[in-house]
């Protein structure tokens, strides 16, 4: 995890680059993608790394790996040799976090639990 001090002096650091180019980034949730790739993958994002990410899914060569809700969705994007899965909000236009394979798997997994049992208990007449 990113100590507070850090985060804070990255903060100031990346203030003055957040409206160049083509995206603009949240520096919460910025430091929030760089913990959790940094946490399930090992790899540390930079800021252009994550526009990257977000350039690729936005031009549509990203492929759609889940999709949580329509303004929610995963997306399979490979960085350096190892594939990621950055969850990418549409509404707002950037990456929220990152997820793993395995977490993808496991709302897949509840989401058929779901409907089996609504469809079990007459949910869906």
């Amino acid at each position: 995890m990113i100590m507070y001090e850090r985060r804070t002096k990255m903060i100031g650091m990346m203030n003055r680059h957040f409206n160049e180019g083509i995206m603009k980034v949240n520096t919460d949730d910025f430091c929030h993608v760089q913990e959790r790739a940094l946490e399930r993958y090992g790899i540390v994002l930079s800021l252009t790394d994550i526009r990257r990410i977000t350039q690729q899914i936005v031009s549509g060569e990203a492929p759609v790996e889940y999709r949580r809700s329509n303004n929610i969705v995963v997306y399979k994007v490979e960085h350096e040799g190892i594939n990621i899965y950055p969850l990418y909000s549409h509404k707002i236009g950037y990456v929220k976090t990152i997820v793993t394979k395995s977490m993808i798997d496991k709302w897949i997994s509840n989401k058929k639990k779901a409907k089996r049992y609504r469809s079990r208990h007459g949910y869906n007449k």
